[in-house]
């Protein structure tokens, strides 16, 4: 093996891959201050805030969901009511259930947020917080 002495100035960065040398170095600066802890807390800091869209749901599910479940129960007793076998009444309720899922609506917000800022990070893009509403505002892009 041999060995190859780089100079003073050379600086090695958080996450550089050795081979299969034999590597040593001085550390000036702590895990923290490092690029890709930077990157790491700007990332959890985004996913922690709501987008107004994500906001606007949360208020609407308070009611939407109560109002679903109980249209839901009121079609599964409707053969009480009008003279159907329960069996067709159970399967209204159960289309109803699932075509207003409620589970859809508070889903498919914050997943459309995060496949969008997933989508723009693999570009190397970095969005922050509910600023992807906004993008299509942009009249210039610098890269």
């Amino acid at each position: 093996m041999t060995t190859k002495r780089l100079k003073l100035k050379n600086k090695v960065f958080a996450g550089t891959i050795n081979g299969s040398q034999v590597l040593e170095v001085k550390v000036t600066r702590l895990a923290a201050d490092s690029t890709l802890s930077r990157l790491v807390k700007l990332v959890n800091d985004t996913e922690a805030q709501k987008s107004p869209t994500q906001l606007f749901t949360d208020k609407l599910q308070k009611y939407y969901v109560p109002a679903v479940l109980i249209l839901v129960v009121i079609l599964l007793f409707a053969y009480l009511v009008i003279d159907e076998p329960f069996s067709k009444s159970f399967y209204r309720a159960m289309a109803v259930l699932v075509a207003a899922s409620p589970c859809a609506l508070a889903i498919s917000t914050p997943n459309a947020v995060l496949s969008a800022i997933a989508r723009a990070a693999r570009s190397g893009v970095l969005i922050k917080g509910g600023a992807i509403r906004t993008i299509r505002c942009l009249n210039s892009h610098c890269f």
